[in-house]
């Protein structure tokens, strides 16, 4: 029963987001090894899902670490060359963005680490330009790893950061003449629906309309929240609506279900096309729906987890019908778990 396959595979690839430690990467050949020979014993091969989740649990989590900044990077300068990602925050005469590096250079390092951050958060105070989606900056920098608070219950920043892909933080220097912050040539392909939303967010701000319904409707229509202030979160938190007023999985889902039905009613104006083919046809247009506005939300990790148990729900329609509503509810969350591994430890996994 591959039901229950996904069941055990799930649980324990869940498992290891909770582990202290993650045990050295010389296991994961030992564990293909135990694979294996479990496939040859008829008995045992129940616990094949098991090992697979755990080595892939355990291979994420390494893939995870080999993108950290080293230890001895950490408080010196370093020049970052990347393109700026997502939309830049200002607040005063500061701003936050966030940087897909192409390259990170120790000054005084001979030899750069082959595996490199991937995603910075930056810091510019006294901002001299606020950078743009999509723009290529060299900068010179200084970065650590991410950390936090160890209360109980508390907020895991480091998860957060993690799960966004984001390997160190730091800030801007304004430092030496040599070491300036420096614009170089746009990015092709990195950052431009981030750019297009930007366009958008400045076409809203252009409407005779007041700053905080600007706001919902920056968040509501392009994912953006950070015109939505504390008393305006409050509101919606003391009411229970603030899943409503920005791009989440229910959006997505809603989408996804009208995208669905519009192509299906204009299928049946149409007898001669098999039910099948108006099936999958609505199908497909649902999720090519749903990834549009999951990407004009930013891409963010909800949108993501919302869109693939969307293709979940929708692929299996198309090629497994007699599938049950509790099977697609795990082949979504084993979608999600191959992807993001970390989901697991976010409470929008499990509200999803």
């Amino acid at each position: 029963n591959w039901g229950s396959w996904m069941i055990r595979f799930c649980v324990a690839l869940a498992s290891v987001a909770f582990w202290p430690d993650l045990p050295a990467p010389i296991w994961l050949l030992a564990m293909l090894i135990v694979f294996l020979l479990l496939n040859t014993v008829d008995l045992l091969r129940p616990l094949l899902p098991v090992v697979l989740g755990l080595w892939w649990g355990i291979a994420s989590g390494h893939w995870l670490l080999l993108h950290q900044l080293p230890e001895d990077w950490q408080g010196v300068d370093l020049i970052a060359v990347g393109t700026v990602v997502g939309l830049p925050e200002q607040r005063g005469d500061s701003c936050r963005f966030d940087l897909a590096l192409d390259q990170l250079i120790h000054s005084r390092s001979a030899k750069d680490p082959f595996w490199q951050p991937r995603r910075l958060r930056l810091t510019w105070y006294r901002c001299l330009q606020l950078p743009e989606p999509s723009e290529r900056w060299q900068l010179s920098v200084r970065l650590k790893r991410p950390h936090g608070f160890v209360n109980p219950g508390g907020f895991n920043y480091p998860l957060h950061l993690f799960s966004q892909g984001i390997d160190a933080s730091g800030y801007i220097r304004n430092g030496r003449q040599d070491s300036a912050p420096q614009q170089l040539d746009d990015a092709v392909l990195t950052g431009q629906i981030d750019r297009w939303r930007a366009g958008q967010l400045k076409a809203l701000q252009r409407l005779p309309l007041s700053p905080q319904v600007q706001s919902l409707l920056a968040a509501l229509l392009v994912g953006d929240k950070r015109g939505l202030d504390d008393a305006t979160w409050q509101t919606l938190r003391d009411t229970g609506t603030a899943h409503l007023f920005v791009i989440s999985g229910l959006h997505i889902g809603m989408l996804a279900s009208v995208c669905f039905g519009l192509v299906y009613a204009v299928g049946r104006l149409f007898p001669e096309i098999r039910y099948r083919y108006r099936v999958n046809a609505a199908a497909i247009c649902a999720i090519l729906g749903a990834g549009g506005y999951a990407l004009l939300s930013g891409w963010g990790i909800p949108s993501q987890r919302a869109w693939i148990m969307v293709c979940a729900v929708m692929l299996s329609m198309i090629g497994f019908r007699q599938m049950t509503p509790t099977q697609r509810l795990w082949l979504a969350a084993t979608a999600v778990l191959l992807i993001e591994p970390l989901a697991v430890r976010q409470p929008g996994f499990w509200l999803s």
